[in-house]
């Protein structure tokens, strides 16, 4: 059984969600933008903190924008 976990993240009109999910090999992070852009993360996390760190660095370098195309 996989457990998920989402977070938000708003920057101006911009929003991006990490979606955060839990499976046989560690944690996987995807990240989605308002307008239907997926990012995935091949490499899996060893824990649903360090995928979601990845995520917030991600967004910090780059910012919300980053992820709209």
């Amino acid at each position: 059984m996989s457990t998920i976990h989402a977070e938000t993240i708003t920057e101006g009109s911009q929003q991006v969600t990490l979606n955060v999910e839990q499976n046989d090999q560690g944690w996987t992070l995807e990240i989605v933008s308002d307008k239907g852009n997926i990012t995935n993360y091949e490499d899996s996390f060893d824990s649903k903190e360090a995928a979601l760190e990845e995520g917030r660095a991600a967004i910090a370098e780059g910012g919300v924008s980053s992820f709209f195309w």
